[in-house]
């Protein structure tokens, strides 16, 4: 190309290639053509994930709290192709994380029967959350073999 200035008004031109898109495949049937997204991203989901069973932990104290929990994660899961089956409880009284370990431990065993959890939630308390926190990560995933997701009742 030419470096030498250039008068305003003086015309332009520039060599140039034509360069393809590239061939995305968001899942096996996808393929955007001409960069559209939008249409491809709206097909449905062939294969919904699936929560079985999963049980829920929570304080005596946020008795509510954990039945609002429940119900929306039954609600809202399916807008994401997330298939919510049956809800176990695992009311604790106590806020010794020694104490939710053992009854977690004991209900989870109880509960499982021949269809283990896919999962536990647990609605962390106020009071020694994170020490109760660490001890049932510590106790699902060493333990348990079971995936865990702890919730803190004011996000709810």
């Amino acid at each position: 190309m030419d470096k030498s200035p250039m008068d305003i008004g003086q015309q332009v031109t520039v060599e140039a290639g034509v360069m393809n898109p590239p061939m995305i495949n968001l899942r096996s049937s996808i393929k955007p053509s001409n960069g559209d997204f939008k249409t491809a991203m709206r097909n449905p989901v062939k294969e919904p994930a699936v929560i079985s069973k999963y049980l829920l932990v929570y304080h005596r104290d946020n008795y509510d709290d954990a039945e609002m929990l429940a119900k929306e994660l039954k609600l809202c899961s399916s807008c994401y192709a997330i298939k919510i089956g049956v809800t176990e409880y695992s009311e604790m009284d106590s806020s010794n994380e020694k104490d939710w370990v053992a009854d977690v431990e004991d209900d989870y065993k109880h509960f499982s029967g021949k269809t283990p959890f896919d999962m536990v939630v647990v609605l962390i308390p106020f009071k020694n959350g994170d020490r109760i926190y660490n001890a049932l990560k510590e106790l699902c995933y060493n333990k348990l073999n079971v995936s865990s997701q702890c919730v803190k009742p004011k996000t709810i």
